[in-house]
């Protein structure tokens, strides 16, 4: 009977990589290191502490409208921006 090797969760997630992410313009000498399937998803996982998204509401658009704050166009994500290799 074949025995059984343990395997670290992380191990069991397909072809995962660990990427370093830091803040390139606050604090670019803090690393983190993230295991993920990508480079989106290594990203999210790090802006999920310091970011909070919601949709804006129509008062929130007119206030910040008024103060100046420009609507920036994110773009879209490209084909292969889910399997990204670096």
């Amino acid at each position: 009977m074949a025995k059984k090797t343990a395997v670290h969760p992380s191990e069991r997630v397909a072809a995962s990589r660990i990427y370093v992410v830091n803040d390139s313009r606050h604090d670019p000498l803090r690393n983190r290191l993230v295991r993920a399937a990508n480079r989106a998803q290594a990203l999210r996982h790090v802006a999920q502490d310091s970011f909070n998204v919601e949709v804006a509401t129509q008062n929130t658009l007119v206030f910040l409208v008024g103060q100046g704050v420009p609507v920036e166009d994110c773009r879209p994500d490209g084909p292969d921006a889910e399997h990204e290799g670096s």
